[in-house]
Parts: structure tokens; sequence; C-alpha cells
């Protein structure tokens, strides 16, 4: 009879993991049994969050099932928990394997072979993420990795949130994945890149702690005239923003890698000249205060914390 039931239970498990599936990719049988997995997901606001484990098994996303699908202006991002997965996206190769993170635009097919695997997803409305992040894969060993799969573990344990928390558990999902794919070069845009951009940025990135930082000081450095440093940078919002950017995005980091540190260090540290510059531009860019992130850092919590009433 417990045979009987966990045969049920195993089947039921199986047909919503199809479910779960069928807007997603075709699964093929890669050995004599047909593929089998269970899973649970969870709508949140615009993200849908799944945590799925499977058999060994092909995943073939085609025209056809592209077609049907309601995901199909979404970008997929899964963290592997266990197993390893391998396959061609269009445009170039792609291989996960434990602690790994891909990046997949559903508006292109893939094909894929995976072992028996676990994997963690959030699907994200394409119109959220800024660049082309189709076939960008996060190995588990750099830095971008390790946070977002620490935040994407922690928000999983948090689900099912009340629906008050719904903004708040979004916007810092969103501004945690917007910063790792920042700091990670797209995979189908490396060595593109204007030189002239490059070292400008290089330069940025070496100099973030000086106050003097800013657009006259790179036209003088590299011989170029402010109207030609703004059109270079048009694109990403002009030259302060980068810059802007760049410092805030160091100070996240700071924060998490040490939340010991007091605030106004780290704003200092970064070139900001007021705490208060600092808070509010860090307010707009995360959604959350510095001394948030740092506290969450501390606690162990994958969201802001509740506004109170």
């Amino acid at each position: 009879m417990a045979n009987e039931l966990r045969v049920r239970r195993d089947t039921v498990r199986s047909r919503y993991w199809r479910m779960m599936l069928r807007h997603l990719a075709r699964p093929l049988a890669r050995q004599p049994l047909p593929p089998v997995g269970s899973g649970c997901d969870f709508a949140l606001g615009d993200l849908h969050v799944a945590k799925v484990r499977f058999t060994a098994c092909g995943l073939v996303r085609d025209a056809s099932t592209i077609a049907r699908s309601r995901f199909g202006s979404h970008v997929l991002v899964s963290l592997l928990l266990h197993g390893t997965v391998r396959g061609r996206a269009e445009g170039g190769e792609m291989g996960l394997h434990r602690g790994d993170i891909g990046f997949l635009d559903l508006g292109n097919p893939a094909e894929f072979e995976a072992s028996d695997a676990a994997c963690l997803s959030v699907l994200v409305p394409r119109w959220l993420l800024r660049g082309n992040v189709h076939g960008l894969v996060l190995r588990a060993s750099d830095l971008p990795a390790k946070m977002l799969s620490r935040h994407l573990e922690q928000l999983v344990m948090s689900l099912p949130a009340p629906p008050a928390r719904f903004e708040a558990l979004v916007q810092s999902t969103l501004s945690i994945l917007q910063l790792c794919v920042d700091f990670a070069p797209p995979a189908r845009e490396r060595g593109n890149d204007d030189p002239l951009r490059t070292s400008i940025l290089a330069y940025i990135d070496a100099n973030l702690g000086d106050a003097d930082l800013g657009p006259d000081m790179l036209a003088h450095r590299f011989g170029i005239s402010r109207t030609w440093l703004y059109r270079i940078f048009a694109g990403s919002g002009g030259i302060k923003r980068c810059i802007r950017d760049k410092r805030l995005d160091a100070a996240f980091r700071d924060l998490c890698e040490s939340p010991e540190r007091r605030v106004i260090d780290v704003a200092y540290h970064r070139g900001f000249s007021t705490e208060r510059q600092f808070q509010r531009a860090f307010l707009q860019r995360f959604g959350s205060t510095p001394s948030e992130v740092r506290d969450r850092q501390k606690g162990g919590e994958p969201g802001p914390p509740s506004q109170p009433g």
C-alpha cells in the first residue's frame, strides 16, 4: 500500500513538472525510461520562481515551443544545484556545473542534455534587465554567482510570501540580478567593445575612490574633448551616470563582502562627497538603503524589510 501511494505521488509530481515545463522546453528521453521530475513554483509580481529536479533527459526549445509559450518575452535565470547541463543556445555552446548560473532569452531556440539534476530558476520579463544576457554563464567560483546564488536560495526559503512583500522582494531580486549581469561580460559581446571606451572604463574602475574623477579628469587623461567623451558613453546614459553607477555597484559589493564596515566609510572610500548624497543615490539604484543591505548580509534575509505603515 505504501509503495502504491508513493508511486501515485511521484506520478502526480511528474505530471505537475511537465505542466510547468510545457512553456519552457520539450523533454526527450535519453534512457529506456521516460524523463520524470518534480518541482514547485511561485508567482511573485512580474517574476516567476521555481525549484525543480529531474532525471537525465534532453530539453528542446524549438520554434513550436516558442510559439505556444507564454514566456517568449522572458529571460530564464537558472542556478544549477546539482548535476550538469550541456548544450547549445542560439549563437554558441553553454555548459553548466553545480553552482553555475545560466541566462537564456526564451525568445531564442535552444537544446540541452542534462544529467540527473536540480535547479532553482527565476523567469524575468526581458524589459526588466539591461543588456544582452542570452547565453551568459556566471561561474560558481566568481563573486557575481556567489552573491546571486545566496540571494536566490534565501528568496525561495521566504516563499510563499504575503502580497505586501512582493514589491520589496521583486526589487531586491532585480537589483542583484542587474548588478551581477553588469559585472560579468555578456557572452555574445566579449571582445567587441571600442578599445578607447574599454580603456576609459578600466581607468574609472581603478580610480573610483578619487573624488576628482569626472568628465574633465577623463578628457584630460585620454586627450579627448568632453564632447567626444559624452558621445562615447551616450548609450550608457552619459559618463557621469557611468561613474556614479560604478561607484554605487562597488559600494554594494563592499557592504556585501564586509558588512561590519560603517556606511560612511564605504561612501567616502568610493568617492562620494557626502553620506546624504550616497544614501539617496544608493536607494534610487537598488531600492534599499546601504544600512538595509549591510544588515541583510548580517542577518541572511533576501529582501528589504517591510516599510512601517
